[in-house]
Order: C-alpha cells, then structure tokens, then sequence
C-alpha cells in the first residue's frame, strides 16, 4: 500500500488573548441579555390578575350549569327513538322485514 504524500504544513498555535477574547464576548453578551430580562420584568411588573398566579379563583357555585331536568329528559327521549329508528332500519336490512 502507498504511503500518503507528505505534505508541509505550518503547525498551529491557540492564541490565548483571542480565546479569552471570545468566551469574555459571549459572556458579556449573556450578562447583558439576562440583566435587560430582569430590568423589563422589574420595571413592568405583573397584574395581580396574571394567567399563571396559581390562585384559587373566586368564584361561586358552579363554573357551568347543566340543563334543567325536564331538557335533559327531553333530550334523552329524543335519542333513544333516534336509536329505536336505527335499530328498527337495520334489523329490516338484516332480512327481518317487521312493522
């Protein structure tokens, strides 16, 4: 097997100052962005109202009221002859034929 061409090359070297450069810009930046984050948050505030309080809200009784009972029977009455109707038509398609 051929041995790989040699070719010539400068070795490189890690200049410190421009690494310590690079991590001292990075961490500037994320100083600035979390200090500006805390600065808006204090300066604004949040309505005592906010969506995310975790407080019992105040309300009485129930949040949604059901129907009364004579809808509810209602519509009880008119789903179940929707079912008759149903059951009725497949058992004359299932050869059945009643009236």
């Amino acid at each position: 097997m051929p041995e790989a061409a040699k070719l010539p090359h400068e070795p490189s070297r890690v200049s410190l100052p421009a690494l310590a450069a690079g991590i001292g810009v990075i961490a500037a930046a994320i100083a600035i962005s979390l200090g500006g984050g805390w600065l808006l948050l204090a300066s604004t505030g949040t309505p005592a109202n906010a969506p995310n309080n975790a407080v019992r809200p105040a309300i009485d009784g129930p949040v949604q009221e059901t129907d009364a009972p004579d809808t509810l029977a209602r519509y009880r009455r008119e789903e179940a002859a929707k079912r008759e109707g149903i059951e009725r038509a497949m058992r004359q398609l299932a050869g059945g034929q009643e009236r």
